[in-house]
């Protein structure tokens, strides 16, 4: 088991960031998960054997790719342009996603000069079986709302051009069986799509969630339980700042009102100095009650009457690191105030692999 261990360990990451909100997430039921997810509010830890289930998916696709080729069908996976996969995108490029391949010559299309969206995924005997019997739209409804914003987007500018069927492809990863479906694209269905991306990414405030209860299965397993059900904040990036906001135009363009800049991908991630929580995250923390733009913080009042400002750190504001390592039971601890008035003291939190017990009585 040492072996499996390692080989999981070494495989083990967090997710990365995506700049956009991608058309493989918008068929989720939960609006405020896709809401957090858009603002990095946490990283989804990826283990090891979900790692290696992640790259059995990749390693697939240019498997499926050979078949259709082999199969006498025309495939492009790759934008000559670019040498990347094909991307769609809209409402400034901060909704979109990759296209697996583009084909022609699928036998299930009428006119063999047909370009068609393909979409390809693996799946276990279970859910495969499911597919089978159901269809991708009642099994499988996150891949039918990909495909949809797929063909939606597909040439937006030229109706004329508009791709009207995707090619669904699945591989059965217990018996490589496949399972092929061809799905029609509805108007009514992707701009709907676009509408609910446009809520989530232009949001003033926390858009519903599927159940308030924590529990619940869909929240039980969302990587965004924690910041959704209780007090813990998201991450200190520019994406739960204050002062920044995602634009209307321009690809993906961010930018941040205090420095009046754009923020590339690596400034988002780090954020400054001055980064501020977005009031829209701290409803569980307190009400904003007073700002100071000049000395860079944002005062709110707790429901028991408690203050505390947020904002550039000093010995009377909390900065945006420290209130994500803490809870608001802490705000006005005697012992934390003590430590930060009397030493300056700085808090973090303490990661499992620096904690240990000795001897030492204090």
């Amino acid at each position: 088991m040492k072996t499996v261990d390692a080989i999981y360990a070494a495989l083990a990451t967090k997710t990365k960031h995506r700049p956009h909100l991608g058309g493989s997430l918008i068929g989720h039921d939960c609006e405020r998960a896709m809401f957090y997810q858009f603002r990095w509010a946490a990283q989804e830890q990826i283990s090891g054997r979900v790692a290696r289930l992640f790259r059995r998916g990749n390693l697939e696709e240019p498997e499926i790719v050979s078949d259709l080729t082999n199969a006498g069908m025309i495939v492009r996976d790759v934008n000559p342009k670019s040498g990347e996969q094909y991307q769609v995108s809209s409402l400034g490029g901060h909704f979109g996603g990759s296209l697996d391949a583009l084909v022609q010559g699928c036998p299930d299309i009428d006119d063999p000069l047909e370009t068609v969206v393909a979409e390809f995924k693996t799946m276990g005997v279970k859910g495969f079986g499911q597919l089978k019997k159901n269809g991708c739209i009642h099994a499988q409804p996150r891949h039918f709302a990909q495909m949809q914003t797929y063909m939606h987007l597909s040439f937006p500018n030229n109706p004329a051009r508009q791709i009207k069927h995707a090619l669904y492809i699945v591989v059965c990863k217990d018996n490589d069986e496949i399972y092929s479906e061809v799905i029609d694209y509805d108007a009514e269905v992707a701009q709907a799509l676009v509408e609910k991306a446009r809520r989530i990414i232009f949001a003033t405030d926390l858009p519903p969630r599927i159940s308030e209860d924590a529990t619940w299965y869909q929240c039980k397993f969302c990587s965004m339980n924690e910041v959704c059900h209780t007090p813990k904040l998201p991450q200190p990036t520019c994406r739960s700042c204050i002062y920044s906001q995602p634009e209307k135009d321009g690809n993906a363009r961010w930018t941040c009102q205090l420095k009046d800049k754009d923020l590339n991908y690596d400034d988002q991630i780090l954020a400054c100095e001055m980064h501020t929580y977005n009031p829209i995250f701290m409803q569980r923390w307190g009400e904003m009650t007073e700002t100071s733009d000049k000395e860079g913080w944002v005062e709110y009042t707790m429901r028991d009457g408690r203050k505390f400002k947020n904002g550039f750190r000093s010995l009377s504001v909390f900065s945006s690191e420290e209130l994500h390592s803490f809870t608001p039971d802490l705000v006005h601890d005697p012992v934390v105030e003590k430590l930060r008035q009397e030493f300056g003291a700085v808090l973090e939190p303490v990661k499992s692999d620096e904690f240990f017990d000795d001897e030492i009585p204090f």
